[in-house]
């Protein structure tokens, strides 16, 4: 018994009164207050600024395919400029070696030919040597004859 009574001269834990609706109030005025100057304008600025997010990601992703739809076109014109090149470089060095060709062609026809006439020249040439030297071994032999024979020799 003497825990009872013990225990029931104790003050209780919460002590309910006529504070405990002061409290109330005062929580549901401060709720109100801080939900209007508090809560409402940073919730307001949250979904903003998560608007203004996924406004510029979606501009983000518009000029991304832009781009790379530019970067696609700009490589599909390089690939065809660098195929008209090679043509044209193929074709340059057709015409290169075919003008080649026929500069080859005309100076070996040009060589021939200067050649051909080196030859007739030199052959004639040496045709009328061979006649001048053959008219002047004679006239050499019958000058030696004449002079070994000790007369003139005919």
């Amino acid at each position: 018994m003497t825990l009872l009574v013990a225990y029931a001269s104790e003050p209780p834990l919460i002590d309910i009164d006529g504070t405990l609706f002061v409290q109330l109030f005062l929580f549901l005025v401060l709720v109100l207050v801080l939900t209007q100057l508090l809560f409402k304008p940073y919730l307001a600025l949250r979904e903003e600024r998560d608007r203004a997010i996924a406004g510029t990601a979606w501009v983000a992703r518009r000029l991304e395919a832009d781009a790379q739809a530019r970067i696609a076109d700009y490589e599909a014109h390089l690939a065809r400029a660098k195929a008209r090149g090679a043509e044209e470089r193929a074709r340059i060095r057709a015409e290169g070696a075919g003008r080649e060709r026929e500069v080859v062609d005309q100076a070996r026809a040009d060589a021939s030919r200067r050649v051909t006439e080196a030859r007739a020249d030199v052959a004639s040439k040496g045709e009328a040597a061979r006649l001048d030297l053959s008219r002047q071994a004679d006239d050499i032999g019958r000058r030696l004859a004449s002079r070994l024979a000790g007369r003139d020799v005919q």
